[in-house]
């Protein structure tokens, strides 16, 4: 991974488009994927949901789909998007599907 930093709105244009042909280049031998950007100010900090960053210490799987399905009402309220989850039973035979 290689940061890069853009002064100016031209010079982040301009960083995008030499990764553009960087990739086209790629591309003809294998695949890659497409551009990802992390949305962050520093390339150090974790990739973390807003649920991870609001809590303290590691939660269980169960825990972290009980903290979902509580922020769900405000998530939809905020968003005025409908937010499907499966319900706790669903999920609970999920869980315990997956290795």
């Amino acid at each position: 991974m290689k940061e890069e930093n853009a002064p100016s709105w031209g010079d982040f244009e301009q960083i995008l488009r030499q990764i553009a042909d960087l990739q086209q280049k790629a591309r003809e031998r294998q695949y890659v994927s497409e551009l990802l950007y992390r949305g962050q100010a520093d390339s150090r900090w974790r990739l973390e949901t807003t649920l991870e960053r609001s809590v303290r210490y590691i939660v269980s799987l169960d825990e972290y789909y009980r903290n979902a399905k509580e922020a769900k009402p405000r998530i939809e309220t905020f968003t005025d998007k409908s937010w499907k989850i499966p319900t706790y039973k669903q999920y609970s035979k999920w869980l315990k599907s997956e290795p």
